[in-house]
């Protein structure tokens, strides 16, 4: 029998892994560029076929989300990127020193599109393939001139045309399904993690660990809301699909939450205290949660209705499982104090899952062709669209215009290296410095070697591949093949990824009438060359280090969570509605704290100082506040047991000593030297008092933990602030004693 569950089990887990969007996508790279190399190899215009296919494997790489609209407006973009720095290119690359500014922009701009996201990724390829493909072949006359804009023209509209046939026969709400599916996802893996250890067979994983998954959920549901930004308070028609997938998205976002919350409570609990048999359950609880989750995604995916039916069994058996705990709690003193809260949660979440059912099964959904009005057709390519993404293009952010200038100086030094030592082949060099480049020091040294590795090798068995005796047909599987596992691995093995794509970039660039192994060595050596440069600029050039970064992450990170607060109870007239916003803040500031230190830990260029445990310590403190003013509002999404009215007094004595926390802390860290905290975020009162609000029982607790947390931070900055006193103290008398023997006079002088 258990053979049997494992091997339905494995074969639900293959199938669903060949659902996945991104074969699709690999489909439609390995067709844009497929079909131009076979038209070149039946009619014998090979080189005008490469250069169509570089145009259309420059659009067709960009990874298509969000809506219809959406996507046409980034295929769109991307076919003008690719025209223009082709033409610009091909002109500037015949002038060497005007190609030097040039490649320098390239790399610039190539930075600077990380302000966009997702989709700025996918456009920087755009601009400096076409960029330095066209540098390294540079247009000698007017003929050559319109030839390359129509060869680029024409494969930009092939990609385009490919990608926009299978967006327009996608069901309207598909795309915002995906997304949701992707947070169910998530959801299901951060139960499982949280699930380990009950069963006495797992062991249980680090807080690190939780953390990292709780956080890969967060990006998920940031991936969401940066594609489809409506939220569910937003939509005024009930009865409207958006507002279906809108409150779709916050129950999953809700679930996490309680999953969340869950992991907390029974992380306190005493386990030798607990049964066995108990224990099992409670792993159960997590286990069902898991597999409640994955099935939800699937099934808000594809809307297949037999998936229901197994939804509802599974919720019928998480109910059993809760309603044997209880039992359980009943012959146990200890379970019997505790039980009622993991009650709570678990309901709650049954609640949540049977109302994503419900908003499911009432709307049928049109393809998208049918579902835009005439007018909104019109509208996609609307100007101040184009406006929008510039100015966040511009954005002033000193990280991103720093990592920004370090690739414009890699892409330069290996235009010069290119241009002066390595004519032939030479663009594998800036090219390979700007796909290793990074924002920060370490992950510089350390994803560059991962993609130096992928890099290395993928030249290495693509240029092998290529000396077989029949190189066209291992050209055309080399596409094939990469065009489907680079897009697979892409978000998940990243030197796999490289590895990949790097054998495809080495088939579409296979424009040599014949192939050696002294073409192959070149490769590797200029790849080499590429990655060496980028790691040393990552070095040498405007180096972003964690040392100095930290301190201001960890200031954003607690005045996110004092926003948070203060958005939640200063009467301010601020729309509740509005608290996800608040949380988004707090949680990005939390992520970005966190991986500063991580950062900051594995720093190896600099000698590591003593002390960045009291961060970490602050960090987990300061995350789980912002868990318990999340676990506020999701009470208020539920009709609890209201706090008697005689018993609010306490209630508002303890936002005030919470508000009070928060700036003792803000006070403490200005005092230790962090000059990142903001004058106004201290002296910011309530002064038109507090919310008349009436919280329930378990909102209270989590204002007590809150303010428990706030405490040891003050604790901790209190004992650094002394002995960091202390210290100065101790260097003030030591100079004052050096001053002193300097003013006496010396006694050998004075006999």
């Amino acid at each position: 029998m258990n053979i049997r569950y494992k091997i339905q089990s494995r074969f639900h887990k293959w199938s669903e892994v060949l659902e996945d969007p991104v074969w699709y996508w690999g489909l439609r790279i390995a067709i844009a560029v497929t079909v131009p190399l076979l038209f070149g190899e039946l009619t014998g215009r090979h080189e005008a076929a490469i250069w169509i296919a570089i145009a259309a494997e420059s659009t067709a790489l960009i990874e298509l989300k969000g809506d219809a609209i959406q996507r046409i407006r980034i295929l769109f973009g991307s076919v003008c990127l690719n025209v223009l720095f082709a033409i610009l290119g091909g002109l500037i690359g015949g002038i060497w020193w005007l190609a030097v500014f040039f490649m320098f922009g390239v790399g610039f701009l190539s930075g600077l599109f990380k302000n966009l996201g997702e989709k700025g990724a996918a456009l920087a390829l755009s601009v400096y393939v076409s960029a330095i493909i066209n540098v390294a072949f540079p247009i000698t006359s007017s003929e050559s001139l319109a030839a390359r804009t129509q060869l680029f023209l024409i494969g930009g509209a092939w990609a385009a045309l490919v990608n926009i046939v299978a967006v327009l026969f996608i069901k309207e709400g598909s795309p915002f399904r995906r997304s949701i599916e992707a947070i169910w996802d998530k959801v299901a893996l951060l139960a499982q993690v949280s699930g380990k250890g009950w069963d006495n067979k797992s062991k249980r994983e680090s807080l690190r660990t939780l953390y990292l998954t709780e956080k890969s959920l967060r990006d998920a549901i940031n991936s969401s809301l940066s594609f489809f930004e409506t939220t569910v308070d937003k939509v005024k028609d009930n009865g409207s699909k958006l507002y279906t997938l809108t409150q779709s998205r916050k129950v999953a976002v809700l679930v996490g939450l309680h999953v969340i919350q869950l992991t907390e409570y029974v992380d306190q609990l005493d386990k030798q205290s607990i049964p066995f048999r108990t224990r099992l359950k409670i792993f159960s609880l997590f286990r069902i949660v898991e597999q409640l989750s994955e099935r939800m995604g699937h099934f808000i995916a594809h809307l297949k209705e037999e998936e229901q039916l197994v939804i509802r069994v599974k919720i019928e058996r998480l109910s059993k499982v809760l309603q044997m705990i209880r039992l359980d709690a009943a012959d146990n003193e200890y379970m019997s104090r505790h039980v009622s809260e993991i009650d709570i949660i678990i309901n709650r979440i049954i609640r949540l899952f049977l109302k994503a059912l419900d908003l499911h099964s009432k709307h049928r959904e049109k393809i998208s062709i049918r579902s835009y009005t005439f007018i909104e057709t019109i509208n996609i390519l609307h100007p101040r669209y184009l406006w929008t993404n510039i100015k966040t293009l511009l954005r002033n952010d000193s990280l991103t215009v720093r990592y920004a200038l370090r690739v414009g100086i890699s892409a330069m030094i290996g235009y010069l290296l290119q241009y002066f030592i390595f004519r032939d082949h030479g663009y594998w060099i800036p090219l390979t410095a700007i796909i290793v480049s990074q924002p920060f020091v370490n992950a510089t040294l350390k994803k560059g070697l991962q993609r130096s590795l992928g890099t290395m090798i993928g030249v290495l068995v693509s240029s092998l591949l290529l000396f077989i005796p029949f190189p066209t047909i291992a050209q055309f599987g080399l596409i094939l093949i990469s065009s489907l596992f680079l897009v697979y691995f892409l978000k998940t093995r990243y030197a796999m990824a490289t590895f990949f794509i790097t054998m495809l970039l080495v088939a579409m660039l296979y424009v040599e009438s014949g192939f050696d192994m002294s073409l192959m060595l070149g490769r590797i050596l200029f790849t080499a060359i590429g990655c060496v440069i980028a790691i040393l600029a990552g070095f040498l050039f405007f180096p972003t280090y964690d040392k100095k970064l930290l301190p201001k992450f960890l200031a954003e990170a607690v005045e996110a969570n004092f926003r948070y607060f203060k958005e939640t109870f200063y009467n301010n007239n601020t729309d509740q509605s509005l608290w996800t916003t608040f949380k988004r803040d707090a949680e990005v500031k939390n992520s970005n704290a966190f991986d500063s230190v991580n950062r900051y830990i594995q720093e190896t260029i600099v000698r590591r100082k003593k002390g960045f445990a009291s961060s970490y310590y602050l960090i987990v403190h300061n995350i789980r506040i912002t868990r318990e003013l999340n676990a506020y509002h999701t009470d208020n999404e539920f009709n609890d047991e209201l706090m008697p009215a005689h018993n609010k007094d306490l209630f508002y004595q303890l936002l005030y000593e919470i508000d009070d926390l928060f700036r003792d802390i803000l006070r403490l860290g200005r005092m230790k030297g962090n000059k990142f905290i903001r004058d106004n975020m201290i002296e910011d009162y309530p002064v038109n008092g507090l919310k008349n609000l009436t919280p329930s029982e378990h909102q209270v607790i989590h204002l007590l933990k809150i303010s428990n947390e706030l405490r040891a931070i003050r604790s901790s900055l209190s004992t650094d602030t002394a002995a960091l006193q202390s210290l100065q103290a101790k260097g003030d008398a030591a100079a004052t004693d050096t001053d002193h023997t300097k003013n006496e006079p010396n006694e050998e002088i004075a006999t």
